[in-house]
C-alpha cells in the first residue's frame, strides 16, 4: 500500500544483518548492530519486491541485527529501495491478486542492478494454495528459471483441499530447489495464515527446512493478530524465522515489535504515481472491477525510499 502501510505477503530470512523486508519488490534494510535486530519488511507487484527481515539469535544469524524486507512496484523501485538501506527484497507480480510469479526479465534486470538478495515468489494463480498437477509442474518450471536468474531464494506454498499443509508436494518442490542451488533460501508465504493449526504448520515447515515463514498472525492484518504472532514467534524459538506483515507502518511498527518481541517485520512502503497516458478515453477498464467500479487505470505505486527511511527510523527510535 502507499503512505508506508504494509501490504501482504513476502518472506523474511536472517543473515546476521537487521533487515527490512519488501515484498513485491521487496528490500531488505539494515538495523545497527547492539539494537534487537528488527526489521520492516514490504511487499508489491511485478515490479515489487520484497526484502526479508530476521532478528535476534536465529538461524543463520549472528547476533548482529536484522534484515527488513520491502515490495518495489517498477524496476526502478529496488534501487530506491536499495539506497533506502533495504538488505534484501522479494520480487513478485499482480500484488492485489495477492502475489504471484514475477517475470524473468523482472528477475534479471533486478539482479543486474542491486547487489542486495533477492527472494521470487512462486505462484501460478490466484485463487487459493491447492495446485492441480500442470500448476504444480509451472510452478516447477518458473522455480528453476528463477534460480538460474540468480534469483537468491523462493517464496512459496503448497496446501491440501482442507488447508493442511501440503507436506509431500512441499518437499519434491524443495527437493528441486536444493537440486538447482543448495544455498538458496526457502521461504513459505501467508499461505499459513488459512491453515487449520498453525502450530501443527509450523511443524510441518520446520521438518521441511523451510528458512522463514510470512503471517498475519492469521488476521486481517499483524496489527490484530499480533497475539498469534508473538505466540508463534515463541513456539519457532530458533527452529524457524516467524516474518510478520500486513499493516505495519511508521506509526505502529514501534508498538507492534514490542507486544510481539519480533526480531523483523515485513512492511510496505509505496507511493503513488499516475501515467496519464489512459487518460482519453475513461470508459475503458482493462483490467477488473470491485463492486462493479473499474481499477483506475492511470493508477500505480512504487517503492518510496523515503518512506523505508521513515520505517528504518520509527524502528530506531525505540
Amino acid at each position: 500500500e502507499h503512505g508506508g502501510q504494509a501490504e501482504h505477503g513476502g518472506d523474511h530470512q536472517q543473515d546476521g544483518q537487521g533487515a527490512l523486508h519488501l515484498f513485491g519488490h521487496g528490500l531488505v534494510l539494515p538495523v545497527p548492530p547492539g539494537q534487537a535486530a528488527l526489521g520492516p519488511e514490504v511487499h508489491g507487484d511485478a515490479y515489487q519486491g520484497l526484502a526479508n527481515g530476521t532478528g535476534g539469535q536465529q538461524p543463520g544469524s549472528d547476533g548482529q541485527g536484522e534484515i527488513l524486507p520491502r515490495l518495489l512496484q517498477s524496476i526502478g523501485n529496488p534501487v530506491q529501495a536499495e539506497k533506502g538501506g533495504a538488505d534484501r527484497i522479494e520480487l513478485n507480480s499482480a500484488l492485489f491478486l495477492g502475489g504471484l510469479t514475477p517475470s524473468i526479465g523482472t528477475v534479471q534486470a533486478v539482479k543486474n542492478t542491486l547487489k542486495i538478495p533477492v527472494m521470487c515468489m512462486v505462484r501460478p494463480r490466484e485463487g487459493g494454495f491447492c495446485y492441480t498437477d500442470f500448476d504444480y509442474m509451472t510452478c516447477c518450471r518458473d522455480m528453476e528459471a528463477l534460480l538460474n536468474a540468480s534469483a537468491d531464494g523462493i517464496v512459496f506454498g503448497f496446501l491440501k483441499p482442507d488447508g493442511t499443509v501440503d507436506t509431500d508436494r512441499c518437499a519434491d518442490f524443495i527437493g528441486k530447489i536444493k537440486k538447482i542451488n543448495p544455498n538458496a533460501e526457502i521461504v513459505f508465504h501467508r499461505a499459513i495464515d488459512v491453515v487449520p493449526d498453525v502450530f501443527k504448520a509450523l511443524d510441518d515447515l520446520i521438518n521441511l527446512g523451510v528458512t522463514r515463514v510470512l503471517t498475519s498472525g492469521q488476521c486481517e492484518s499483524a496489527i490484530k493478530g499480533a497475539k498469534t504472532v508473538k505466540k508463534m514467534i515463541e513456539y519457532a524459538s530458533d527452529r524457524i524465522d516467524i516474518l510478520p506483515g500486513g499493516g505495519i507502518n511508521t506509526q505502529n511498527v514501534g508498538e507492534f515489535i514490542n507486544e510481539t518481541g519480533t526480531h523483523s517485520v515485513h512492511a510496505s512502503a509505496r507511493s503513488l504515481r499516475h501515467d496519464t497516458s489512459v487518460c482519453g478515453n475513461p470508459e475503458i477498464f482493462f483490467g477488473g472491477k470491485l463492486n462493479g467500479v473499474g481499477i483506475p487505470e492511470n493508477e500505480y505505486k512504487v517503492t518510496d525510499n523515503v518512506l523505508v527511511q521513515n520505517v528504518v527510523a520509527a524502528i530506531e527510535a525505540r
